[in-house]
Formats: C-alpha cells, structure tokens, sequence
C-alpha cells in the first residue's frame, strides 16, 4: 500500500476516523441530532475537557477529550436519534451501557464511563488511531489483486475474539459491519489488529425494544432483527459477520443466488462456501450457535487436515503376501555365524488386542519394527474421561517397555531392542484406539524419542506431526504447542504460520510461556520488532515468577531493549532480563552478554551462575 486506509502518507499518524461508528439510524440528511455542541476548551460532565470534533453522525457526535481525573485522551460520544428522546429511553441506554462497559478485550473498544449530563446521554470510550474497516475497504478495492484469503481469516478471527468476549457477558452487538470495525494496524496472514465499535450502544441478549427505535443496518441485519427485535441471539451477530466475510473475499455484499467465494478464487478451500451459506440463513438456528461454533467451522474449512497427506506420505509400500514358511537349512548348511548375522524377526501377539485390522497388520510387517505406525483417522474410539483414566497405567507401561528398548539398543542387544520398540506400539495404539487422547500425545512422543533419534526421516516427522495433530484436534494442550513449533518450521509438512500463530495464541491467553515464546519468535520471523518485544517481555513476566526459563528469548530481549528496537532504550530491563537469563544452565551466550553490557552487574551475580 503506498498510504494507511484512512489516506495518510506513510510515516504520517493516522487520522482518527469515528464518522462512521453509527448503531442508530442516520438523521435525516446525515446530520446529528445532538442536544448541545461543545466547543474547545469547555469542561463537560465536570470531567471531560474538550478538545475537538472528531465525528458525527446519526448516533450523536464524537469528541476528542482529556479526562481531568486521569489526564487520559478519551472519546467523548454525546448520543442522540430516537432511542435518547425521553429521560426514560436515556436511563435504559445508560443502563444497557453499563452491562456492555464490562467487556474487556483487546479486540472490543473500551467503554470507561457511561452516564448523564442533564439531558444528555453520553459514552466515553478510548481513543484509537487507524481508520474503519469500511474506509480500508475502500483502499483496497483500488489494487488489481485480492485480499488474500490468510489475511481475511485473519481479521474474521479476531472480530470473533472479540463477539466471544460480549456474548460471554450476554451482550449481542446487532450491528455489525465494516463500519463498526476499526483498524489498528495493516493486517498481516497471521494477525489483525482491530477493535469493534459501538458495543456500547448494543442491547443484552433478551431485552426489549421498540420497533421505532429499531436498530442496524438493512445489508447486514438478519431477518428476525427486523421482525422480531427482541428475539436476536448471538446468531444475528454471525449472520453480520458472514456478510463481512463475504464481502472481504468477493469485494461486494452477497445478493440474490450469490456466487460461493472458492468459484471465483483458487486460495478459498470450498469449506468456506458452507461455512459462509450457513450463516447466511434465514433460519437462525440452521446458522452456527455460537462463536466457538463458527470458529471451528472456519478452522476446519481453512486449515485441511494433514492426516490424508501423511498418511499417503507414510504408509509403507505394498507389502508382498506372505510366503508360505519354508523349512529351515541344516546346521551345516547353514554355519552359526550365519544364522547369528540374521537374527529372527521378533514375534508379538496381537490376537485379541482388539486393534482395527490395518494396524494389525501394520505390527505384523517387518517395517513396523523399525518405522513409526502411520496415522491411520477413523480408527479411534470417541474420547471419554473413563477410558482416559483406564489408559493412565497402561500408557505408563507403554513407556515403560519404550526405555527398556532404548537400555537394549545401548547395549547393544538390537534383536531385543526392536522386540521392546514393537510391544511399546502395540500398547500405545490399543490405548489409542479405545479413545485415549493421551495415548496419541504419547505415541507422537514416543516416535520423536524413538525413531528420530534413529535417523530424523521425513517420514517420521510427518508420523510425529500427524500424530501431535489428533492429540491436538481433541484438545490436547501439550500437543497443540508441538504441533505448532511443527507448523512453524515445517517439520513433518509445509510450514503454516498462521494455523502456528492460531495454537500459539490460544494457548499464549492461557498462560503457557512456551506458547509467548512461540508467538514472540513468529512475530521475530516477520521482522516485527514491536509485537516481538510485547511479546518477550510477557514472556519475561511469566518465567520471572518460576518454572522453566529459556535463556535465548531473554537475551533476545535484552537485544532489542538495549538497542531501542520495539520500543524505547531500557538498560534496567536488559539487565533484568539477561540477569535470569545467566542463572541457567547452558547460558553461555547470556553471561557473554551481561559481562559485555554490564561487567560490574556480572562481577557481582557470578557467584550464582551454575559451573
């Protein structure tokens, strides 16, 4: 882009754009309808000083204000239409306010102050700096090429983020659309930075309202809002945000018999199509219920399985049938030093393990010794916690037979070794298929340690990510932050970034220093030095409380603070940072580094440094 979205040149800051954040309708010819205007200077509510118009429109006009209480910059929005005509109409907004200021969410504009100046209505939201999705829209429709589908899943997921967080306080926005979506930063494939707009003016899920005070916008209103207002669910909202999808991958709204987005664009899995038409229902309940609802569709549509590919990639060669067993050669035909070079292949009784036959016969190859068991979907039981718990001693034993392989191969006992490895899988996969999630983690595990210490084989990275990928599918936190360092560098498969920066992220809001880790290091790959410093700087939060420290994102940091890189120059938190840093084991790097930036810091902490 040779500019940002709202027209400013590059390196110029962005001009604040809230004309277009209306969820009442439009005054007649556009203008506001406010009681009173504020002039620069004046102080309103007692509280806010105002500094300037910034916008204007049917829901009331928009200011630019300092908090007096605070010295924080603010939006100031004075409401005005219908739904504020009467004090009772005011008390009801204000109250509906109230509810939709407890949203707190990066993605969802934040709402400081709800209440009334005589009879006046106001909101006071913070202020942004970037530019309406509607206004980037615009931008974008000038270039000879399409959003890329990466960068439009993007920004649906992160709009979703945010309707997660209001329709867990039972806030249903109904009125969304590009104008209510503001634009922080320029979306990349693996983030979208944006708040939504308005929430403040949305109704609780239930509430009552009038049809004159009726409110969205005709394109992207389901039809229940405009027969029947009181009656919207979170439905109505995913009905607005398949509209928005829509429009993001096909550039116009959807009308009559629409054409599905993967007709006219090779990058759109057909996935989406279904995804999109779904929402798009007339019947409320045919669309998706909820927001983890349409998240999944849309990451199951995006993000194809690699179960097919791996399995294509990993399934052995036709094995030739077995030849009818032949008499075995006369001692002198045959001299011991011969028959001792070609040790019989180990035998394991699977008769009765209850395995599906593919795996049956996969254990009764030759190869199976030697080679990971392939990921074979559709073979396992569904999950339960009862087999979950019944697997628990019988994974254990797993792995208990897999380090006696591994005590056999280093003794050099190699017929030993490869019987143990074959009993080991057995057991893990009879844990598998009667629906233990652990058990696929722990396979995955166990190839990893296994056969890739063997000889680090495409095949046994792809069986080791497939693997990693059921145990992840099934909610497996362990196996999604594998999977993603996986998708990350490619390991096992073609590299996806964004489907890494997904599993990171998820599990990053739990509080998963790894998953910081993992986020810091993607947004590294990208040369963005902002998000990687916001993010090693979280990272440094969590480890500096306990648990286990990675030295290398500690030095990283203290890089990038030394240097001023992603945010100003902060000697204290570098020497923080490489101070933890140093106290690990195998942190040469980190004590080089605290010596050639703080030698009298060094000096003195030495002493703790493990020899």
């Amino acid at each position: 882009m040779t500019g940002d979205a709202d027209g400013t040149r590059p390196g110029e800051k962005p001009k604040l754009d809230f004309s277009a954040a209306r969820t009442l309708p439009m005054a007649e010819g556009g203008a506001s309808q406010s009681a009173i205007v504020l002039n620069p200077g004046e102080l309103f509510a007692g509280r806010y000083r105002i500094e300037a118009l910034i916008g204007r429109g049917g829901a009331g006009d928009v200011y630019r204000a300092q908090d007096a209480n605070t010295d924080e910059h603010v939006a100031l929005k004075l409401l005005s239409g219908a739904r504020v005509s009467t004090p009772e109409a005011r008390r009801q907004l204000v109250r509906e306010a109230i509810v939709a200021r407890q949203i707190r969410h990066p993605n969802v504009v934040a709402v400081h102050d709800v209440g009334q100046a005589g009879d006046v209505a106001y909101i006071v939201m913070e202020l942004l700096s970037g530019t309406t999705m509607r206004a980037w829209l615009a931008d974008y429709a000038t270039k000879d090429f399409d959003l890329p589908y990466a960068g439009a899943c993007a920004i649906i997921q992160a709009i979703l983020d945010g309707l997660e967080a209001a329709h867990a306080q039972g806030v249903v926005h109904r009125d969304l659309k590009p104008e209510n979506v503001f634009i922080l930063a320029e979306p990349t494939a693996m983030r979208a930075r944006l708040k939504l707009l308005d929430f403040g003016l949305a109704r609780t899920e239930g509430s009552a309202m009038s049809g004159a005070t009726m409110m969205g916008t005709p394109h992207y209103m389901p039809p229940e809002q405009k027969t029947a207002p009181d009656t919207v669910k979170p439905s109505a909202d995913l009905y607005s945000l398949s509209m928005m999808f829509y429009e993001l991958l096909v550039g116009v709204l959807p009308q009559g018999h629409w054409q599905p987005p993967s007709r006219g664009r090779s990058d759109v899995p057909a996935g989406v199509d279904a995804l999109i038409e779904a929402g798009l229902s007339n019947r409320p309940r045919i669309r998706p219920q909820s927001v983890a609802e349409y998240r999944a569709a849309l990451l199951a549509a995006s993000e194809p399985k690699p179960q097919p590919k791996v399995e294509a990639a990993a399934t052995p060669p036709p094995q030739p049938q077995p030849k009818a067993e032949a008499p075995r050669p006369a001692p002198v035909a045959a001299p011991p030093t011969q028959q001792a070079a070609q040790p019989e292949r180990p035998r394991v009784d699977v008769g009765g393990a209850g395995l599906p036959r593919e795996f049956e016969s996969w254990l009764r190859t030759t190869d199976a010794i030697d080679r990971p068991i392939p990921f074979m979907p559709g073979k396992m039981q569904p999950y339960s916690a009862d087999a979950e718990k019944r697997a628990a001693p019988e994974v254990k034993r797993a792995w208990d037979v897999a380090r006696e392989a591994t005590v056999q191969n280093n003794a050099g006992n190699r017929p030993a070794a490869r019987a143990k490895r074959l009993e080991a899988q057995q057991l893990f996969l009879i844990q598998i298929v009667k629906g233990s999630v652990e058990a696929r983690f722990a396979y995955a595990d166990f190839i990893r340690h296994t056969y890739m210490s063997m000889r680090d084989t495409p095949e046994s990275l792809a069986a080791t990510r497939a693997w990693h990928a059921a145990a992840a599918e099934a909610g497996h936190e362990k196996a999604k932050l594998a999977l993603a360092w996986m998708l990350r560098r490619g390991d096992g498969g073609p590299p996806d970034r964004m489907a890494a920066f997904r599993l990171f992220d998820e599990l990053a809001q739990k509080g998963h220093s790894d998953a910081v880790k993992g986020l810091a290091y993607l947004y590294g790959d990208e040369g963005r030095d902002q998000e990687q410093r916001e993010q090693l700087t979280r990272y440094f939060s969590i480890v500096s409380k306990g648990g286990d420290v990675d030295s290398y994102p500690l030095n990283r940091l203290a890089l990038l603070a030394l240097e001023g890189k992603g945010g100003p120059l902060d000697k204290d938190e570098a020497l923080a940072a490489l101070s933890l840093a140093a106290r690990q084991k195998y942190a040469m790097e980190s004590r080089q580094l605290m010596q050639k930036h703080f030698p009298k810091q060094a000096a003195a902490e030495k002493k703790f440094w493990p020899t």
